[in-house]
C-alpha cells in the first residue's frame, strides 16, 4: 500500500533522474530505498522512473517487431500499479535486479494480456 500511495505521486515527475539506476541495480538497494523511514525523493522518483522506462524498453521492442504490447493500453494508474508490483517483487526477490523484477512483472503481465485479448 506504501508503495502504491509513492507511486501514484512521484511517477509522472524527475525525467533526468533515472540515470543513476542501470541494469546491474540490485532489488536490495531499491528496498533500501523503499524501507526507509522517510526516503529521498530523489531516489524514489529514480528508481520508478527507472522501472517505467523498462517498461516502455520492452514493450517498444514488441511493438517495433509487430507483435502486439500493452503500455498503449495502460492509464497511469495502470502503470503505476506496475511498477508497485515491481517494487513488492524486488522486495519478494532481493538477489534479483530491479530490471529482472520490472521484467518478470512487464512478461507475467503481457502474456495475460494477450491471453485476454487486451493487448494492442
Amino acid at each position: 500500500m506504501r508503495v502504491a500511495i509513492i507511486l501514484a505521486v512521484l511517477i509522472p515527475t524527475a525525467p533526468a533522474l533515472a540515470a543513476s539506476w542501470t541494469d546491474h541495480t540490485s532489488c536490495a538497494i531499491l528496498n533500501a530505498v523503499m524501507d526507509a523511514t522517510a526516503p529521498p525523493m530523489v531516489d524514489v522518483r529514480a528508481s520508478l522512473l527507472y522501472i517505467s522506462n523498462t517498461f516502455e524498453t520492452m514493450d517498444s521492442r514488441h511493438t517495433e517487431a509487430g507483435e502486439p504490447g500493452i503500455m498503449a493500453g495502460l492509464s497511469d494508474n495502470g502503470l503505476r500499479d506496475l511498477a508497485a508490483a515491481a517494487a513488492v517483487h524486488c522486495g519478494n526477490f532481493p538477489r534479483l535486479t530491479v530490471y529482472n523484477a520490472a521484467a518478470f512483472v512487464y512478461r507475467g503481465t503481457r502474456d495475460l494480456m494477450i491471453d485476454l485479448g487486451t493487448a494492442k
